[in-house]
């Protein structure tokens, strides 16, 4: 824990584990979460007089699909998909809202993602492009008046050529052909949570754009064996301040090349490796067991200043290991499970906190990334009770422990939810709990907030 004097205390870390009914809810504000668990009841009421999930499903999982010249092996599939979130938040102590008031909690409705795509596949040729528009709360608009304007930008734009289809492709390009771990390289249309995890994405808001980087590829498979693995060259991000803390690591400008890879047994069914997008949840449709070993080294790029002001450099190297299992259970049900063990070392003490899509600066901020250690673990269960629409229902539940050098104790941050699927990822909605820790460095400890998010999720 850095205490108010700048000073590192190695005290023995203890676990905290949240008391959600005492602490996370806020009970005078029941009325309003009672209203607002109304809209994706609502919502599914009407879907079940309203949707052809089997006629649906059959058009979206298909997509938009161009035969060039009546080939096969020449085609283009375009795609397009929105996300809409809307929340009820508990903000973290002393927040202010923008009148200079304080402020205790807010909803909002906010546009998560929103995105169009082309995928064209000319024989051994793959090209790849999305353009997205990412996090677009009621603080984010286009208005000359508004003080941050939402951001329209390129999540990838890849070329890639098969040297052999199962053994070799190499690319290059903006890409999310990441090392570390399964979900460092997540499709965020077919998440079990509401949102992408972050603990497995360490250089989000630093050196990637969206978890993408520009970088040379190269993925296949032998057998059971899958491979990705590449050498990329980060975005330059310098986070050093006027007056930096002694030992501590901020990020350094620098244009140093980074390498990555991401290795894994398949043992039950294969995935393809033509896209980087990994599924959270394949809802029973495939019977999958992964054992999978990651790593992601950026040398020389965090800087660490002593007492006396002088510098030196340290390499990033962060190092991952996991488990995915997704087996169908009879014919109706499947179960998810995902296990992920992290080793992060950004050099001394480094820490960074955010939130998602924070209104009022850091009212949603918590402690995301830093040098340490962090476990990470998911579970869904589809229920086995299909109606006769086809639409299924999954229960899932997700926690992150994280231990970081820099502050003295540990850390545990719970997600669960219920996803009610119209068309499989193609159409659902989500309603989730989040309980995030919240340092007080006054405290030297934890305290816990919690948000409701209901989202939705239509894409082709």
């Amino acid at each position: 824990m850095i205490d108010n004097n700048g000073v590192i205390n190695n005290k023995t870390k203890l676990i905290y584990i949240p008391v959600f009914i005492q602490k996370s809810f806020n009970f005078r504000k029941i009325y309003f979460m009672r209203k607002f668990l109304l809209l994706p009841i609502l919502f599914m009421s009407i879907s079940v007089i309203s949707f052809s999930q089997k006629t649906a499903q059959e058009i979206l999982s298909k997509g938009i699909k161009l035969n060039i010249a009546d080939n096969p092996d020449y085609f283009v599939k375009l795609g397009t998909g929105i996300q809409v979130w809307g929340r009820y938040m508990q903000l973290n102590k002393n927040s202010i809202d923008t009148h200079g008031k304080s402020i205790e909690s807010a909803s909002d409705i906010a546009l998560r993602r929103a995105y169009i795509s082309s995928y064209a596949h000319l024989d051994r040729i793959t090209m790849f492009a999305m353009f997205c528009m990412t996090s677009q709360p009621v603080n984010v608009s286009v208005s000359p008046f508004a003080k941050t304007a939402p951001s329209f930008y390129f999540y990838d734009a890849w070329t890639s050529y098969s040297i052999h289809n199962e053994h070799l492709s190499i690319g290059m390009g903006l890409n999310m052909y990441n090392g570390l771990s399964r979900f460092s390289s997540a499709s965020s249309a077919s998440t079990l949570t509401a949102d992408v995890p972050i603990i497995s994405v360490p250089n989000l808001l630093t050196t990637e754009q969206q978890a993408r980087q520009l970088s040379v590829f190269a993925t296949g498979k032998f057998g059971k064996f899958d491979y990705r693995i590449a050498i990329a060259k980060p975005f330059l991000c310098d986070m050093v301040p006027e007056i930096p803390q002694s030992n501590v690591s901020y990020e350094y400008e620098n244009h140093n090349l980074s390498y990555k890879g991401y290795f894994q047994m398949q043992l039950f069914d294969k995935e393809s490796h033509q896209m980087p997008f990994f599924t959270a949840s394949y809802l029973g449709s495939k019977r999958i067991l992964n054992v999978g070993v990651g790593a992601d080294y950026h040398p020389e790029s965090t800087i660490v200043f002593d007492e006396n002001h002088d510098s030196s450099l340290h390499h990033k190297l962060h190092v991952g290991a996991d488990v995915y299992l997704d087996i169908p259970i009879g014919k109706t049900s499947s179960i998810t499970w995902y296990a992920g063990l992290f080793y992060f070392d950004y050099g001394p003490n480094y820490l960074l906190s955010y939130g998602t899509m924070d209104l009022f600066g850091n009212s949603l901020s918590e402690p995301q990334q830093g040098t340490g250690i962090a476990l990470h673990s998911q579970i869904g269960y589809v229920l086995p009770i299909r109606q006769n629409n086809g639409h299924t229902t999954q229960v899932y539940a997700s926690a992150v422990y994280r231990d970081f050098e820099a502050i003295e104790n540990s850390n545990v941050h719970i997600d669960a939810g219920i996803n009610y699927y119209f068309a499989g990822h193609n159409a659902k909605v989500t309603i989730e709990g989040q309980f995030r820790p919240v340092l007080d460095n006054l405290m030297n400890d934890y305290y816990y907030r919690s948000i409701i998010i209901f989202k939705t999720q239509v894409f082709i």
